[in-house]
């Protein structure tokens, strides 16, 4: 069975998160809807970028096998909006994470999903903060599940490229990333030329 891993956030980050996330940060239903949309495969895809190069794919495993990964976070996900201290520990984790993973290129990827979402730019902020530790907890527990090592992590990665390639991604986002345009991203040549922003 295929690794979806952009059908799992989806999945995850559903329509009772949306609607507990679009209370708490003040947003429309339909703004944080969109822009969580566009924040999945663009965390997915900064993390294909930084995962391009063997040293890259190192780097890679070494955050998302981190002992602050939880990889239980998506069953907790939904109870986490009732308690506002682990809301804001999460919040502060995840945007380290979105940081490594953009790294100089952060601020342009925030200011993207604001502008293509209607989200505030602080809300775009914690939504890719939010998704961050969900996205490296999923895929840290499939690499636990099928003893991966950084190599066997790269390849996973690179097989979601199709998928990616059918998401979401706006073109400002795409642009923001370093990216030419949509179809780069299904092109492994072009991804291992662009050095990580880190």
């Amino acid at each position: 069975m295929n690794f979806d891993i952009l059908e799992l956030l989806n999945s995850t980050l559903g329509g009772p998160l949306i609607r507990q996330a679009s209370a708490y940060f003040g947003e429309t239903e339909k703004s944080t809807h969109s822009a969580l949309r566009s924040i999945e495969p663009t965390l997915l895809a900064g993390l294909m970028q930084w995962a391009s190069t063997p040293a890259g794919a190192a780097e890679v495993f070494k955050n998302v096998t981190d002992a602050g990964v939880d990889t239980g976070i998506a069953a907790k996900l939904p109870g986490i909006f009732s308690n506002r201290g682990s809301l804001e520990s999460l919040l502060d984790s995840g945007e380290l994470l979105a940081d490594k993973v953009f790294g100089s290129r952060m601020g342009g990827v925030t200011s993207a999903i604001s502008k293509v979402s209607g989200a505030m730019p602080d809300s775009a902020l914690a939504l890719i903060s939010l998704t961050a530790p969900l996205l490296f907890g999923i895929i840290k527990k499939h690499v636990m599940q099928n003893e991966l090592n950084a190599s066997g992590l790269g390849v996973l990665l690179r097989k979601q490229r199709g998928r990616l390639a059918n998401s979401q991604l706006p073109d400002r986002v795409i642009s923001a990333m370093g990216f030419g345009s949509k179809a780069e991203l299904r092109s492994e040549e072009h991804t291992s030329e662009l050095q990580s922003p880190i």
